[in-house]
């Protein structure tokens, strides 16, 4: 009898496989091909967040940031999978990072909020450069420098990014 696609993965993964634990963890969490089973998931998923797989490293803090259904909420323990995540270069995590530290009330820091937002936009981000733009605008968390704020978030127009499209076409018709 052939082993099923599952038992087949599961071989994989025992072998420390975080790319395929990973995969794992989202049949098991998301109930894909089967019934959901957060036991399961979260075992598989702290399994490839142990191989640094960052992807894994990243929906760990999520579901720690939300809680989620068996999973106590702790947005401590979610920051610091999500900058394990970002150090590691996840761009969506350094994005992350920078919206929590600019509009979270509990953790408000734009000094912080800019160096993620700053991270994200060297690493090609197109949302992280609008904000990032709109904060030189502002001087929020930075130094006001509007030729800067300018040019990021004409980096996030090219990059097709609507807001700062219609960010630019108002800015520029003023």
């Amino acid at each position: 009898m052939r082993p099923t696609k599952l038992q087949q993965l599961l071989q994989k993964a025992k072998s420390g496989d975080g790319d395929i634990q990973y995969e794992i963890a989202k049949r098991y969490l998301d109930g894909y091909g089967r019934r959901k089973n957060v036991k399961k998931g979260m075992y598989w998923l702290k399994k490839s967040a142990k191989e640094k797989f960052t992807k894994a490293i990243f929906r760990l803090g999520e579901l720690y940031w939300c809680g989620s259904g068996k999973i106590l909420e702790n947005q401590e323990v979610a920051l610091a999978l999500f900058e394990e995540a970002a150090f590691a270069g996840l761009v969506k995590a350094q994005y992350l990072l920078g919206a929590i530290y600019a509009t979270d009330p509990k953790r408000i820091d734009l000094i912080r909020s800019a160096n993620w937002y700053t991270m994200a936009s060297n690493n090609g981000d197109a949302e992280a450069s609008y904000n990032l733009g709109l904060m030189y605008l502002n001087g929020d968390g930075v130094t006001k420098d509007i030729n800067n704020g300018v040019v990021l978030i004409e980096k996030a127009a090219d990059a097709g990014f609507e807001l700062a499209i219609q960010f630019l076409s108002e800015y520029l018709s003023t």
